[in-house]
C-alpha cells in the first residue's frame, strides 16, 4: 500500500502522460518537472457571428496564445523558497464588441494585436510559507477578485467586478496591460491568509500595447 506522499509522487510522475496533449516526451517533461522546470502552451479562440440586432452583422474571430514557464528555484539550484514565473501572450483578431455595441465585452480574450510579457515575476517565501513577497510584472486577477464564472463563460462581464476593474487612471494591472507590482501574503494558518498588493508603473496602454506609459495605481 502506498502512503499519501508516495501516492502524490506517483501521480506527479504520470501527470504529463494523462493531462498533457503531447504526453511526456519520453520522460523528458517529467525529468524537467522534477528539476523544477514546468511549462505550458495554450491557445484560445472565440468565433462570433451577429445574426440579429447590433451595429454590424458580420462574423469575426479573436484568438489568444499563452506561453507559461515556471521555475522552482529550490529544485533547480537549491534556492529555498524562491520561484520565478514568465507568462507571454500573443493576441490577434478583431474585437467583436465593435459590431454589437454592448456595454460589456463580448469576449474575455479580446485585445490589440501584439505579443508581449503579461507576467514576469519573482516570489520568495519565508517561515515555511507563512510569509511570501512577490515582485515584478504581475496580473492582479491571478490572486485577487477571482471569479469562477470567468473560467466558464466567454463574456467579459463575468470577469473582475467594477470595484477593481475601474480603479486607476488606466485600469488595474491585469489583462491585457499589466504593470510592475509588489504583493505580500501572510498565511498564519493553512486555510487563512492576508494579502495585499500595489502597482506603480503601467507600461502599456491597452489600446496602444507597444507604447510605454507611466500611470500609477494602488490596489
Amino acid at each position: 500500500m502506498l502512503s499519501g506522499q508516495e501516492l502524490e509522487q506517483k501521480e506527479d510522475k504520470f501527470a504529463f502522460k494523462t493531462k498533457k496533449l503531447t504526453g511526456d516526451w519520453k520522460g523528458l517533461r517529467t525529468r524537467l518537472y522534477e528539476r523544477g522546470v514546468d511549462f505550458e502552451m495554450e491557445y484560445f479562440g472565440d468565433l462570433f457571428s451577429l445574426v440579429s440586432g447590433g451595429l454590424d452583422r458580420r462574423t469575426d474571430f479573436t484568438g489568444l496564445l499563452e506561453l507559461e514557464l515556471h521555475l522552482d528555484a529550490n529544485r533547480l539550484v537549491g534556492w529555498e523558497g524562491a520561484q520565478f514565473f514568465i507568462f507571454g501572450i500573443g493576441s490577434h483578431g478583431n474585437d467583436f464588441l465593435e459590431n454589437v455595441g454592448s456595454a460589456h465585452d463580448v469576449s474575455s480574450i479580446a485585445a490589440p494585436d501584439t505579443f508581449k510579457f503579461l507576467e514576469l515575476w519573482y516570489e520568495q517565501s519565508f517561515l515555511e510559507d507563512q510569509l511570501s513577497v512577490l515582485l515584478g510584472l504581475y496580473d492582479l486577477t491571478g490572486e485577487f477578485d477571482i471569479r469562477p464564472t470567468a473560467q466558464l463563460f466567454v463574456n467579459g462581464a463575468f470577469g473582475p467586478g467594477q470595484d477593481l476593474s475601474e480603479t486607476g487612471k488606466n485600469g488595474p494591472s491585469t489583462f491585457p496591460a499589466t504593470s510592475l507590482a509588489a504583493r505580500i501574503k501572510i498565511k498564519p494558518t493553512p486555510s487563512f491568509y492576508y494579502s495585499g498588493s500595489g502597482s506603480r508603473w503601467s507600461f502599456r496602454r491597452p489600446n496602444q500595447p507597444n507604447q510605454w506609459n507611466t500611470n500609477r495605481s494602488k490596489q
